[in-house]
């Protein structure tokens, strides 16, 4: 007799589950996936593995900013896929629906000529008609995503005003009622090709 010991949290499992899955093995016996849906018992006892093989080949839902932006409370944790050139801002959701855009924050230095003050910002992919937009979070090309520099230069990662197109999942940073910022924890991020 064989005793599977896991955690899971449904015994519905869709069986797109299975017809991904032609046979698999488990403490040394042979499941086919025929075999795992005409056992239910068993199956909710693998549930946990089923669902770890099965998400690495999850994909991204591609979406406009646009709409991420109108429908962010439904989509907060979603894997999503957006795309836009890559701007030097943070843009924050208002109550009252209003958008509103902070550039690179800098020290406050007094230099006279010269530029000696240090500047950062997020990295985000805006909206073209509200102004609204997601800020990147991660890393590309082993290095944070992210604008640097000072109140002359900035240098970006990937570079301002590139296009991209990224994928990750969508968190809704709310301040206790205060300004809502919707920030993508990247996990791939892509160059675009330049041109018209």
């Amino acid at each position: 007799m064989l005793t599977v010991s896991v955690h899971f949290k449904s015994h519905e499992l869709p069986w797109k589950l299975f017809t991904e899955l032609q046979s698999f093995r488990l403490a040394g016996q042979l499941f086919t996936a025929g075999a795992v849906y005409s056992t239910m018992p068993l199956l909710a006892r693998i549930a946990c593995c089923l669902l770890i093989v099965t998400s690495a080949s999850a994909q991204p839902r591609r979406l406009a900013v646009s709409y991420v932006v109108a429908h962010f409370k439904q989509l907060n944790g979603a894997f999503i896929e957006i795309e836009g050139p890559g701007n030097p801002a943070s843009t924050y959701l208002l109550s009252d629906g209003m958008v509103q855009m902070s550039g690179p924050i800098c020290t406050l230095l007094m230099c006279g000529d010269a530029a000696c003050n240090n500047c950062g910002s997020d990295v985000s992919i805006l909206d073209s008609n509200s102004g609204a937009g997601i800020s990147l979070r991660g890393s590309f090309k082993g290095e944070p995503i992210r604008c640097a520099g000072n109140e002359a230069l900035m240098n970006c990662n990937p570079p301002s005003m590139r296009k991209i197109r990224t994928a990750g999942i969508l968190r809704v940073e709310d301040d206790h009622g205060g300004p809502i910022k919707l920030v993508l924890e990247v996990k791939k991020l892509f160059l675009l090709p330049e041109g018209p």
